[in-house]
């Protein structure tokens, strides 16, 4: 979104950029931190009134130059040198080169060029490029922020600009490369800016603290390179810095790529307080081999979010990943989602999410690995070599695809990947009301619908195993039916870690309308892609032809068995109850979902009863909704999970009941102090448990006494019973009555 005053602004740069040139080449050299003005423009000669040149007086000889002017620095004294303009710089209108390594005592990431904006207040601008073939080297710049429209603050700006080159500078962090010196936006490409190196291999840029965003590409900014660059971090990348943004693309910023198949082209993309990259309204973008989340070491989080964040408005067709080692990115320790893509057609492969480097030790993301909401026809790896990412040990899904709002997800292909040690499931098909969230298991003809059509995974049965020539068979059926159905399927194999999830792939079968018409079970054997031992603990998914990719099978729903699971309000809590056939089963455990979607334990036990009677007491619900499910393991270790139970808590103030007086003679009063409730339901009885009075009071009077109705009785005692319905808060009195 741009305000007037922007888009002015921009049109007015984009007439300058076709100015008449005139001059040679020149090398101009800064020799004082003064902001003042060329005096002789036009002459070749960078000078002010002193006879000086300032930076501001070299980018206005160098705008006339036709060809490639550089400005070198050579202060005198001990660096590092600030130099802040009082206005905005002309804009760059010719190819130049601005070189602050120039500068005695320069090292990189240690710069003697400040660049600084503190004295141009809101609505301050770094450097401006609108022409071609400008290099920017070696400055640390910061301190330009943003006018009351939220415009300019940039420390960079591109407009309309190619083949220009960002190396070795500090945006938005200090010379030290550890402390904040924030821009608005570190830096910007916008209005057709194209073929732009942003960060070169050995020669990265640190791009950390800006307000906004660290790098943004706006309104069709295409095959621009960002490469070999710490964006969010101090200069080591080992500690956050963080941008509001690591990378923004939008409004047809395509065909960009971020990292690189070289490892030195990798980026550090952690810290940041939103997401490492944002892609909106644009396609065709790559990312290859970038840290998204976690320190240059590949072991520490460095958390941002989200890892990278696709929204719904058009951001198709990326690529994040690839099949080649290198390509693949790592999107660990965020705080959030690894990717939260709501877009369609993107490719996601061979990336590590959840592990640090050694694709093994866990820095899970945060309650889910991948989360597609609302996307169609993306890819979460492929069947094709190297493709298949590995996703692990996040506190909730590996991977989630669910509905989203109105809107559903569908047609999204899961192939081949590695799935494991994540604390709910592998794949799961969900919906945005987590009180669906959990496994979904086979229905007859496959006639239910939702995120992926709710696809039928197939039911495994016979399997076994020739060592020698490492082959396995086994007997699969894939319920469904022909108007449920879209052939062929193919149905992947993989050895299960400990929590059925599909840790290692072991092969795949084509399922063909033929097979389905011939007979639902199908046996089949295939070669292992590597050889098995131990138990064969094998789980599968099943992928349609339009690529609905099913959850991993999970054992029958405790329906198969007599069960009776359910919750209700105490006055203390909530108490939920359950009466199980127990030979089925060997333990059970309770548990209860957390706010960021996983599942917590609250009980747990072994079954050693014919029947299984449990009680347990919530005394510690969160407020508003509760929902809980019972996790079964049976005799060979397979779990499986009982319907969810929901209750709504809302955490009341106390209810106090006193009889007044008591010991009482003749008349007596009950006296309710603190919450008052909406009906009082009240019942008197003996000590041996007779009945002598029930009465109901629908309107408390405004003393808060309540008579009692003893006159008559015989001196003894007595309970009495209150029930506040709504409010589900039960009381039992003793109540002593004498002569």
């Amino acid at each position: 979104m741009y305000t007037i005053n922007k888009l002015k602004f921009i049109l007015l740069l984009c007439l300058f950029s076709t100015h008449t040139i005139i001059y040679a080449q020149q090398r101009h050299i800064v020799n004082v931190t003064a902001d003042t003005p060329d005096i002789f423009l036009g002459d070749g000669v960078c000078g002010d009134i002193d006879g000086n040149c300032s930076l501001r007086a070299a980018i206005m000889q160098a705008n006339a130059s036709p060809s490639t002017d550089t400005i070198h620095f050579n202060l005198a004294g001990v660096g590092p040198f600030t130099i802040a303009p009082t206005s905005l710089y002309p804009p760059i209108l010719a190819p130049l080169v601005i070189d602050g390594s120039t500068q005695a005592g320069y090292t990189q990431y240690n710069p003697m060029i400040r660049l600084s904006g503190i004295l141009q207040g809101a609505g301050g601008e770094g450097l401006t490029i609108v022409s071609d073939d400008c290099t920017i080297r070696g400055l640390a710049i910061g301190g330009f922020q943003e006018d009351a429209n939220g415009d300019f603050g940039t420390g960079i700006l591109l407009i309309n600009a190619q083949s220009c080159t960002i190396i070795d500078n500090l945006i938005g962090i200090d010379t030290d490369g550890e402390t904040p010196f924030s821009n608005f936006v570190g830096i910007s490409l916008d209005v057709f800016s194209t073929a732009n190196q942003i960060g070169a291999i050995n020669s990265g840029n640190i791009i950390s603290a800006n307000t906004s965003s660290g790098i943004a590409l706006k309104l069709s900014c295409t095959a621009n390179q960002i490469q070999a660059n710490f964006i969010g971090t101090n200069k080591d990348g080992t500690q956050a810095v963080g941008n509001n943004n690591g990378i923004v693309l939008d409004n047809e910023s395509n065909l960009n790529l971020i990292g690189g198949t070289n490892v030195a082209a990798r980026n550090i993309i952690s810290g940041n307080l939103k997401s490492g990259v944002e892609i909106t309204n644009s396609t065709g973008n790559i990312l290859f081999g970038n840290y998204i989340g976690i320190d240059v070491l590949g072991i520490n989080a460095l958390a941002n979010n989200k890892g990278i964040f696709l929204l719904a408005s058009a951001a198709d067709f990326n690529q994040i990943g690839g099949g080649n080692a290198s390509e693949g990115n790592i999107i660990s320790g965020n705080t959030q989602m690894g990717i939260d893509l709501q877009g369609s057609g993107n490719l996601i492969f061979g990336n590590l999410i959840g592990t640090q480097a050694d694709s093994i030790s866990a820095l899970p993301n945060g309650p889910v690995g991948i989360w597609i909401q609302n996307g169609q026809n993306n890819q979460i790896g492929s069947e094709i070599a190297g493709t298949g990412n590995i996703i692990a040990h996040h506190i909730g899904d590996g991977i989630r695809i669910d509905r989203g709002g109105l809107s559903n997800a569908f047609q999204n292909q899961v192939s081949r990947n590695s799935i494991f040690g994540n604390a709910n499931l592998g794949i799961d098909l969900g919906y945005s009301d987590l009180a669906t969230t959990g496994p979904t298991y086979i229905d007859a003809d496959d006639a239910d619908t939702g995120p992926n059509n709710l696809q039928n995974f197939a039911s495994i049965s016979a399997p076994s195993y020739d060592e020698l020539t490492q082959t396995l068979s086994l007997t699969y059926e894939i319920i469904s039916s022909l108007a449920n159905a879209s052939f062929p399927m193919v149905v992947e194999f993989f050895v299960a870690d400990d929590k059925g999830q599909g840790k290692t792939f072991i092969g795949s079968d084509n399922y063909t309308l033929i097979d389905f018409l011939t007979g639902s079970e199908k046996s089949i054997s295939i070669n292992t892609l590597i050889p098995l031992t131990g138990n064969l603990d094998l789980v599968n998914t099943v992928t349609d032809a339009n690529n609905n990719t099913s959850e991993f099978n999970a054992d029958a729903p405790l329906a198969a068995m007599e069960l009776d699971f359910s919750a209700r309000l105490e006055s203390r809590g909530i108490l939920l109850s359950w009466k199980i056939d127990a030979p089925f089963h060997s333990s059970y455990q309770l548990e209860r979902l957390n706010p960021d979607a996983s599942f917590s334990t609250l009980a747990d036990r072994l079954f050693d009863e014919t029947e299984a009677v449990g009680f347990f007491l919530d005394e510690a619900p969160f407020a508003g909704r509760n929902i809980y499910r019972l996790q079964l393991t049976n005799q060979q270790g397979h779990t499986s999970y009982s319907p969810l139970v929901e209750l709504w808590w809302e955490k009341k103030e106390a209810m106090i009941f006193e009889i007044y007086p008591n010991p009482a003679y003749n008349q007596a009063r009950l006296r309710i102090k603190g919450l008052q409730p909406d009906m009082l339901k009240l019942e008197l009885y003996t000590l041996s448990g007779k009945l002598i009075d029930a009465w109901k009071i629908e309107q408390m009077s405004s003393s808060h006494l309540i008579p009692l109705p003893i006159e008559g009785l015989s001196s003894g005692m007595y309970l009495l019973r209150a029930y506040a319905v709504k409010e589900h808060i039960y009381k039992e009195m003793k109540l002593i009555i004498t002569d």
